[in-house]
């Protein structure tokens, strides 16, 4: 893939990290910056916009978003392994997976965190994945085939997305609450509406993460979330209200050493 060719802004990574070095919103990097970043040990990113969209499978911590995603792809008459071959696919040091498309012009769908259980849709401005030759903890991001370039996100593809999102994305209203505190792992709840367990970070700090026998995976998962949408001091400030309400509550010690791991 030649990234000129594709308009695509890569952004730098702190070392050993999937955190920008830096603010880059509406920035962009040198070819000889990024070059001599690499150099000195950081990591770098591909920015979705402006012209692509990334699926982003999870592996890892117990998660098998490639079962839940090839499932999925048969559910709605979708040909993974034909997609994997068709498009830019890239593996993450923990053996995740991203698929890279460019974005149809009518592509109205931005972001959808945890789209189905392991997998995400990362469209947003601001999104992006780590990419080669970037590290964590000396495990390399590589590219499946270097040459391959990405294609348009197939128009059955983004439909079943979009049908996806609307069937799972229904408002939420707090003076109808229809949570029903069936859990699922301890961090998932589900709502009359929909027959699909939703993931909402908050519910944890409302109902602590769980049993004795789950709540340090719960915890995990949970910073994991919550990484996506804020810093680690917000994450643990929060994680302490969750604690107050998991019954027995972890040792604050184990609380910070899962939030830290998670980060």
């Amino acid at each position: 893939m030649s990234y000129i060719d594709f308009g695509a802004k890569l952004i730098p990574l702190k070392a050993n990290s999937k955190l920008p070095a830096e603010k880059f919103a509406d920035k962009e990097f040198s070819k000889e910056y990024l070059k001599n970043h690499l150099r000195h040990g950081g990591n770098i990113a591909l920015l979705s916009q402006p012209n692509f969209i990334f699926i982003d499978i999870d592996v890892s911590h117990g998660t098998d978003g490639m079962s839940n995603f090839y499932n999925w792809c048969k559910q709605n008459q979708l040909n993974l392994e034909q997609l994997m071959e068709e498009t830019l696919v890239g593996i993450t040091a923990t053996k995740g997976v991203h698929l890279v498309f460019l974005r149809p012009p009518d592509y109205k769908l931005t972001q959808d965190i945890n789209f189905i259980d392991g997998v995400d849709i990362k469209a947003s401005k601001n999104n992006y994945i780590v990419i080669a030759p970037s590290k964590i903890n000396g495990k390399a991001y590589h590219w499946v085939d270097v040459q391959k370039n990405p294609i348009v996100l197939p128009y059955n593809l983004a439909k079943a997305i979009t049908k996806q999102v609307k069937k799972t994305k229904t408002a939420y209203d707090p003076s109808k609450d229809n949570t029903s505190d069936k859990k699922h792992n301890g961090l998932k709840y589900h709502i009359k509406y929909t027959k699909h367990p939703v993931l909402d970070v908050f519910y944890n700090i409302r109902k602590g993460f769980g049993d004795k026998g789950n709540r340090n995976t719960n915890l995990f998962k949970w910073a994991m979330e919550m990484r996506k949408l804020t810093d680690y001091r917000t994450t643990l400030f929060y994680a302490r209200q969750a604690n107050q309400n998991t019954q027995p509550s972890l040792r604050d010690a184990e609380l910070v050493t899962t939030i830290r791991s998670a980060y």
